[in-house]
């Protein structure tokens, strides 16, 4: 990932800053995983698969 971030610095000096923000932009955004709730459906369907013995994610 230190790879990725100082190639990235490397692009920013390069390249107009702009583009190298958008560049910078799209790799912070990789790191962060986004979590929702669950709506009452899938909530029930998980319940049934865990009962029944089939892994879900968690």
């Amino acid at each position: 990932m230190a790879s990725v971030i100082t190639r990235s610095n490397l692009l920013k000096e390069i390249i107009n800053p702009k583009v190298g923000q958008k560049i910078l932009g799209s790799v912070a955004a990789v790191q962060s995983q986004q979590q929702r709730n669950l709506n009452v459906q899938e909530h029930v369907s998980y319940k049934l698969l865990n009962d029944g013995g089939i892994a879900t994610p968690k």
